[in-house]
């Protein structure tokens, strides 16, 4: 927590149990952080893994993938997620069918 106050009331007063959520807790999932179980984890270690992985997408990505997004943007709004490249022959559909768009869209505009 980044909040200095709320850092020194918990510890403090200790863990105020105002509802069952403040208990039990679901789990994260972090497995594809890479990082080995411990009995004490560190939040600063999970964030910099965090980042770390973050840092490596965007750049896997590479430099057009946020060029692309207009100024001010409040979020990242895709068609689609794909978790592999496309075949050759996916491909040749894809850019056949956006040519399609294309030149209809001038045929209405002519």
């Amino acid at each position: 927590n980044r909040d200095q106050e709320q850092v020194r009331t918990l510890a403090r007063d200790g863990q105020q149990v105002a509802v069952p959520s403040d208990v039990l807790k679901d789990p994260f999932v972090l497995e594809f952080l890479d990082v080995k179980e411990a009995p004490i984890a560190h939040e600063r270690g999970l964030e910099q893994a965090i980042i770390d992985r973050l840092e490596g997408f965007l750049l896997e990505m590479g430099k057009g993938f946020c060029i692309t997004l207009p100024e001010h943007n409040e979020q990242i709004l895709a068609a689609r997620y794909q978790m592999y490249l496309p075949t050759e022959e996916e491909l040749r559909v894809e850019l056949a069918h956006g040519r399609e768009e294309v030149e209809r869209a001038l045929r209405l505009h002519a």
